[in-house]
């Protein structure tokens, strides 16, 4: 495996604990909000959103890292995303 792709797997683990993370969140807010009031229920969601926001910013900024040490080309590669799909 070339060291350039850790950076993928590392996106991939990171998005889905992310994504598992926001599921069972809204799980918990269901219950939390049939069993208290809503507003603890949102107090509780809004703690645990604010850590799991900056882990998805983190897992993206992460996939700059695959296109490698050269600057020039993680610049445009937003920019042409939509180049790339046709």
């Amino acid at each position: 495996m070339q060291g350039n792709e850790w950076s993928l797997i590392i996106f991939t683990t990171v998005m889905q604990m992310a994504v598992g993370s926001f599921v069972i969140l809204g799980g918990i807010h269901f219950f939390a909000t049939r069993r208290y009031d809503a507003k603890a229920a949102d107090a509780l969601s809004d703690r645990a959103l604010l850590a799991i926001g900056p882990v998805v910013v983190l897992a993206l900024l992460v996939t700059f890292l695959h296109l490698g040490t050269r600057s020039t080309r993680r610049a445009p590669s937003p920019i042409s995303a939509r180049r790339g799909w046709s």
